[in-house]
């Protein structure tokens, strides 16, 4: 599925199981884990893991905002 890429784990947590010991915030935005996870700028096909799922960016505005990720299960 390809996603807002501001939605939150907690608007995720009602369709996905997500790890209960996530370094995260549960209202952190996807994008934001992005943003922690890699030093630099994020390009369409990067990817990160959390628990059981794969989330990779889709989209990536011309000034590196992330726009759309895409979500499956690993």
């Amino acid at each position: 599925f390809v996603l807002n890429a501001d939605v939150t784990l907690a608007d995720l947590a009602g369709f996905y199981a997500l790890p209960e010991h996530a370094e995260e915030d549960i209202n952190t935005r996807v994008s934001d884990i992005f943003v922690k996870r890699f030093h630099r700028r994020v390009v369409v096909g990067d990817h990160v893991v959390l628990g059981n799922l794969i989330f990779t960016a889709r989209e990536v505005a011309d000034d590196g905002t992330i726009l759309k990720v895409g979500v499956k299960p690993q």
